[in-house]
């Protein structure tokens, strides 16, 4: 998403950091399988803001996608068989919310 001006939109630091510390918490409890999710999913949380979920997705150590899916380690485990999506959801508007 670009500004008016055609200018990216600058993100808080501490926003970034924020919201891929949510997303390492969940991913380190898949351990050497890894963790799989979808970046529309994540964007979608993000208020429909790519630029955002690919930095934070990037922050959070996840490798780019082979097809629409973002991973860590070998992306052996999904989202939702490590966490309830929805309360990660929420989490992560939340961060969103005390950084506007």
């Amino acid at each position: 998403m670009k500004h008016a001006n055609g200018q990216l939109p600058r993100y808080s630091p501490a926003m970034v950091t924020d919201l891929a510390a949510a997303l390492k918490r969940i991913s380190n409890k898949t351990g050497p399988q890894g963790l799989r999710l979808s970046f529309e999913w994540l964007s979608d949380v993000l208020d429909d803001d790519e630029d955002l979920a690919e930095r934070v997705l990037r922050a959070a150590g996840f490798e780019p996608p082979q097809a629409t899916e973002w991973t860590t380690g070998a992306g052996g485990r999904t989202l939702a068989s490590v966490t309830y999506t929805p309360i990660l959801a929420d989490e992560l508007t939340d961060i969103l919310d005390e950084h506007d």
